[in-house]
């Protein structure tokens, strides 16, 4: 019976095995076989986001905790009751109920359930927009399960780590983590994990624009579902069939692809399969010229996922209604579902880079734009945002400080819209920014404040009116200016404004963040402060607006040398941090030394003289193998403390080097 429930949940029908769930669980079974079955239950209204459900169950798992003295399923329980109470929103209880699962875990030695709690705090983390330790866990969750031969598990894990750099819009890493899943899966004869990442597959190289490989990859996948029975992947294989038809401008062939999709996930009540099938069918329609067919379709999308109460989803329907309105000229309506989409995304997620992507993304299908920028004041600097439009990283956001905020305020701040944009064109162009023949811009104003400008380029003229473009751009800004406020202000809790590094904010709850994995996995992290030499005295002779610059040159440095797991923090006015994570003490002062070197290669020209920027750097090398005790009675403000008095060795011994701590 239980092999038939989770045969059930591998094949996604979580209704069925509810149903069987719930008839088990009248019949009363003993304690262990109840905590499997609420385990299972709660598992299956999480895929279908019945959250309601989930917690009526969870609760019920959680006082059960009480009753078992077996340590693994204490783990178990934990471990589902944190994954619950994340999907609620309730990060801080989730966090706790995770950590408490992942020690219990290792005290009983079950590697088993250990590696699927790393890969739901990897989830945690990427949620919440903390990237860097999101890396780190499925990277240990991999590394663990390498040891453990765990190939299936192993194959979640690049999985997830192929969705990070999917959703970052790297598709040349997604690719890479992608085809790791299928190779794995395909060497242990998974065949549903197959479908699963050819599917995946097939949609990086259809975001690359490459159709006859991302045709063969879904044709694929498609072979093998019909072979095993798999309707839900051969769904999804479709829809992406039809995508590419509808790229190709096969609308024919596109629309059937996408109605046979449909059946089959109408059929399985599979919700956020059908919500795609209609959207697709609302952009084949608008390809057809139908815009009330199109609007249907869009519609009932809107129903269906607000009747599921998921908010992924009632996003993706809101974004296509506002691109569809903007494609009719309907730009109030538009402006009306950006605003709803937006309100829905700060629900769902608070990751700036998913935001200002779409913020470009419906500029672009507003203006019909060859590319759109987004310019933000950032304390006293001017920061960029863009979509890169390399082929490998065709969605990827980039963002980097360009200049001081006055040297473009000063030109614009005092004249009319059309002055506007020709101001911040001649601006862009003078600096070598962009070079485009036509511009338009609308300023970002809060409470009467400027706070940047969102700016439309192109290299043909525009197929809108100016005026009415331009009065488009300025109602659009309205819409979207208290969101960016409102991620700045996210971003000013963790992010220094000037460099874009994590601020001191963050810095104590990532050291004990970094304490607990060290003490908990026996591994080594090394946190480095840097204070750079003389700083005092650049400010005074060459003034605020050097210093700036001196301060994102080292920033940028630093970004170049660590590694994704790292983290790099602006301490102060002119003191750096950095934690090294998972590091040899070798490998740790290698990247010390190299950052030194980098930067004494550089030579900053300033008003015809050649400026020399040095700094003095002290390290603390944190070893978990000698912390066996509680890792959170363990103060991170000591950990600095000991990087701080290295810092002042280095600055006595002469400055341009580095000290470490000695414990002796």
């Amino acid at each position: 019976m239980y092999e038939r429930i989770n045969n059930l949940i591998i094949k996604g029908d979580y209704e069925k095995a509810v149903d069987l769930i719930n008839k088990l669980l009248i019949k009363n079974p003993d304690l262990h076989n109840k905590i499997y079955l609420l385990n299972a239950a709660i598992y299956s209204f999480l895929r279908v986001y019945k959250l309601d459900d989930a917690k009526i169950y969870a609760d019920k798992l959680i006082e059960l905790e009480k009753d078992t003295s077996d340590i693994s399923e204490k783990a178990s329980i934990h471990h589902m009751y944190g994954v619950m109470l994340f999907r609620e929103q309730n990060m801080i209880e989730s966090y706790s109920h995770l950590r408490k699962a992942l020690n219990y875990a290792r005290d009983a030695k079950n590697e088993k359930i250990e590696v699927k709690i790393l890969d739901s705090m990897g989830r945690y983390y990427e949620d919440d927009g903390e990237i860097e330790n999101a890396i780190y866990f499925y990277k240990m969750s991999e590394r663990q399960k390498i040891l453990l031969r765990d190939n299936l598990g192993l194959a979640l894990t690049y999985g997830n780590l192929g969705r990070i750099y999917y959703q970052a819009g790297d598709m040349y890493k997604a690719k890479e983590y992608f085809q790791l899943d299928y190779s794995i899966s395909k060497s242990l004869g998974d065949y549903y994990g197959q479908t699963i990442m050819l599917n995946f597959l097939g949609n990086v190289y259809r975001s690359l624009g490459l159709f006859i490989k991302s045709e063969r990859l879904y044709g694929e996948a498609i072979t093998i579902a019909e072979r095993m029975n798999y309707e839900l992947s051969k769904g999804f294989s479709l829809l992406g069939l039809g995508h590419v038809a509808l790229d190709k401008g096969e609308l024919k062939e596109a629309k059937e692809l996408a109605e046979n999709a449909r059946k089959i996930f109408l059929k399985y009540k599979k919700y956020d399969g059908k919500i795609h099938a209609l959207i697709l069918l609302s952009e084949i329609a608008i390809g057809e010229k139908d815009m009330d067919k199109a609007e249907e379709y869009l519609d009932r999308a809107n129903v269906i996922s607000n009747k599921a109460r998921v908010n992924f989803e009632i996003s993706k329907s809101l974004f296509h209604s506002a691109k569809l309105y903007f494609k009719e000229g309907k730009i109030d309506s538009g402006l009306k579902e950006v605003e709803k989409y937006f309100q829905t995304m700060l629900k769902l997620s608070r990751n700036e880079i998913t935001i200002y992507r779409n913020i470009i993304m419906l500029l672009r299908e507003i203006t019909d734009a060859d590319d759109v920028l987004l310019l933000l004041k950032r304390d006293r600097a001017l920061e960029l945002i863009k979509i890169n439009p390399g082929v490998r990283n065709f969605f990827k956001v980039t963002r980097k400080v360009i200049s001081s905020w006055e040297e473009l305020y000063e030109r614009v701040r005092a004249t009319g819209e059309y002055s506007i944009s020709r101001d911040i064109s001649n601006w862009l162009a003078e600096s070598n920014i962009v070079t485009s023949k036509f511009s338009l811009a609308a300023k970002l104003t809060r409470e009467g404040d400027t706070i940047g400008f969102i700016v439309a380029n192109n290299e043909h003229s525009f197929k809108r009116d100016i005026e009415e473009l331009i009065n488009i751009l300025n109602a659009f800004s309205d819409k979207i200016s208290d969101v960016i406020w409102t991620i700045r202000s996210i971003e000013l809790s963790k992010f220094d404004a000037l460099t874009r590094l994590k601020n001191r904010e963050s810095l104590l709850r990532d050291i004990k963040d970094e304490i607990y994995k060290a003490a908990v996995f026996n591994k080594i992290f090394a946190l480095f402060m840097i204070d750079i030499d003389d700083f005092k005295e650049i400010n005074d002779v060459y003034g605020h607006q050097l210093g700036d610059f001196v301060l994102v040159n080292i920033s940028n440095i630093l970004r170049r040398e660590v590694r994704e797991i790292d983290s790099i923090y602006r301490f102060g006015g002119d003191e750096f941090l950095i934690i090294i994570s998972d590091v040899s003490k070798k490998n740790a002062i290698n990247f010390i030394e190299r950052f030194l070197n980098s930067l004494r290669k550089q030579n900053i020209v300033y008003k015809l003289s050649g400026l020399k920027i040095t700094v003095s750097v002290g390290g603390y090398i944190f070893d978990g193998k000698k912390y066996k005790d509680n890792p959170d009675n363990i103060d991170p403000g000591v950990i600095i403390k000991k990087a701080d008095k290295s810092l002042y060795q280095a600055k006595y011994a002469g400055k341009d080097r580095y000290k470490i701590y000695n414990e002796e």
